[in-house]
């Protein structure tokens, strides 16, 4: 699945769940749409992006790169994306 189409089902789903009786689900409501905040902030990230730099910009690291005509890029260090460190702040 997408980014995006993942942002909005995260959403569609936050918003299913705040219609809920069960006050329970408000917490499931939060937890869905900010999710789906943030994976939209990343999919416009990935937007506006120049094709050759790819998903750089919304990895959690990145280092510099010598090329082979020796100019320098960045590449992601890791397979962590940025915002997954700060989730845990509302339990995600």
């Amino acid at each position: 699945m997408s980014i995006y189409k993942n942002a909005i089902a995260s959403i569609q789903i936050g918003i299913e769940d705040f219609g809920s009786d069960d006050e329970r689900r408000v917490l499931s409501a939060v937890r869905n749409v900010y999710a789906g905040v943030l994976l939209l902030g990343k999919e416009v990230l990935l937007k506006a992006s120049p094709s050759e730099i790819g998903d750089v910009l919304i990895r959690d690291r990145i280092v510099p790169k010598r090329n082979a005509n020796g100019s320098i890029s960045f590449v992601g260090k890791s397979d962590k994306t940025i915002w997954n460190s700060h989730s845990s702040i509302i339990g995600i």
